[in-house]
């Protein structure tokens, strides 16, 4: 039915497991977070959206960044706030609909 491959993770390569035999062992590194989520998320639209290898690092390191800087929900008025100037008052255009 094939070959499967099975290798060792890369957090414990190298390491003696023996102690770990009774008792578990404990990571603190984040695997299922959200973090990571939106790292494998930023991660696979730099590589649709971009060739080289410099390119994609990049747009994934602006888009962490981005993504720290920006942190809470984003408005408009937090936006121009933030850009020194005054949020203006979008105008709504009122219609009259005979519908109802």
């Amino acid at each position: 039915k094939g070959w499967r491959l099975i290798t060792e993770p890369p957090v414990t390569f190298g390491m003696d497991l023996t102690p770990y035999r009774e008792a578990p062992l404990v990571l603190h590194y984040p695997a299922h977070s959200q973090t990571v989520e939106h790292g494998v998320k930023t991660t696979s639209e730099a590589v649709r959206t971009s060739t080289s290898y410099e390119a994609r690092l990049g747009q994934a390191f602006s888009a962490t960044d981005s993504r720290r800087k920006l942190k809470g929900r984003v408005t408009r008025k937090r936006l121009m706030e933030e850009a020194g100037g005054e949020p203006s008052t979008p105008k709504r255009r009122l219609t009259t609909s005979s519908k109802r």
